[in-house]
């Protein structure tokens, strides 16, 4: 099989490399590539010789339609697609739900961090940075938690200092039937 050239995350022209090291190089089904005989940038799914390298992938439709064609005698050089979609999104986990409930428990203001970057991780997912969505989930994750865990502490303080005295206003001006 011939080398070919492809589009990668950052939509930059990439390659050549090999098919037994698409993997390595995050070539997916819907990535687009190229090499000499091919007459414009194609899915790697929709090349003859590789579309049973990607017969288990599901294939992401890539806005093709919008892309100029290259003849086939083109040479390497010339420009690449500026629309290229190289990646099908991920599912990674944005942790949100966790990130409300630390912004909304106690009103702390830590879960608006938490909420930031948890909004961020399907903007990443979808633009095909799996790395960075995984990375903006974690820190949801941790800001959560920790917004979490100076409420609570927060909670004991007011208990163990205010408590007391809460109990003994109640138990003076009202009576309690037990």
């Amino acid at each position: 099989m011939q080398d070919y050239f492809y589009v990668d995350q950052d939509q930059q022209q990439a390659g050549p490399v090999s098919p037994e090291h698409f993997v390595e190089a995050g070539v997916t089904a819907s990535t687009l590539v190229w090499r000499k005989g091919l007459d414009e940038w194609t899915p790697a799914a929709e090349v003859e010789e590789l579309a049973p390298l990607f017969a288990t992938e599901s294939i992401v439709e890539a806005p093709v339609a919008s892309l100029a064609s290259r003849p086939a005698n083109a040479a390497f050089s010339q420009p690449m697609p500026a629309q290229a979609v190289s990646t099908a999104p991920a599912g990674v986990s944005s942790n949100l739900w966790l990130a409300v409930l630390s912004a909304l428990f106690m009103l702390n203001p830590l879960g608006i961090v938490a909420v930031h970057h948890a909004a961020k991780v399907d903007f990443y997912n979808l633009s095909g940075n799996t790395q960075e969505a995984v990375r903006r989930s974690h820190l949801a994750m941790g800001w959560s938690v920790v917004a979490l865990l100076v409420s609570v502490v927060w909670l004991l303080f007011l208990v163990s200092t205010f408590g007391s005295t809460v109990v003994s206003y109640f138990a003076e001006n009202y009576e309690f039937v037990f």
